[in-house]
């Protein structure tokens, strides 16, 4: 499947306490973009909905950190990385699950049902069968980091670090409260492999 020209935007309320409220996701394989909107309700005509979930977070936080490491000039590849409870099972569990109908809506789906975002990301013990940790890494052949762009309040922030950080604090707090930017178990760091 050729993702090579799409591209993201990811939409936020603020960067005191974050909520992704907007999103834009444009593929090659569709003829216009999927607008995806956290709201209830009636929305505008192509505009599908989302809900500010678990999942949704850690969507959103996956996809502000891999901006985060480009701007410090990373060349690694996106991963995120956890066990139980953490952005990564939640993501994953959600990811591989066929009932998830906003991943669908949000990023388009292939001819077999399959979405999209499952050929964004690939998943390492998603299902968590070993002990190893849950592995997602974004396949930056299919959506390069530099065509994800960041917002806040309309203000594209995809070059400012000293936003991105404060952007990925926050939602890293709002994941686990209290844990003022720790990152351990539950972070999202770069490796160097071939995707």
């Amino acid at each position: 499947m050729d993702l090579v020209h799409a591209k993201l935007e990811l939409h936020f309320s603020n960067c005191d306490s974050p909520e992704l409220i907007k999103t834009v996701f444009q593929s090659s394989k569709f003829s216009s973009k999927i607008v995806g909107q956290r709201s209830v309700g009636i929305l505008p005509s192509g505009t599908v909905s989302f809900k500010w979930t678990p999942c949704s977070r850690a969507l959103a936080l996956f996809f502000v950190r891999a901006k985060l490491l480009l701007s410090r000039g990373s060349e690694s590849t996106p991963i995120l990385e956890g066990y139980k409870q953490s952005p990564a099972a939640s993501l994953g569990a959600r990811l591989w699950k066929r009932d998830y109908a906003w991943i669908h809506d949000v990023f388009g789906s292939d001819r077999e049902g399959s979405p999209l975002l499952r050929q964004i990301l690939i998943g390492i013990n998603v299902r968590q069968k070993t002990k190893a940790p849950i592995q997602l890494f974004l396949k930056t052949k299919f959506l390069p980091v530099e065509a994800i762009e960041i917002f806040i309040r309309d203000i594209n922030i995809s070059d400012d670090l000293i936003a991105l950080k404060l952007l990925s604090t926050k939602l890293l707090e709002q994941w686990s409260p209290g844990v003022k930017g720790k990152e351990d178990e539950n972070s999202i760091e770069g490796k160097q492999v071939a995707i």
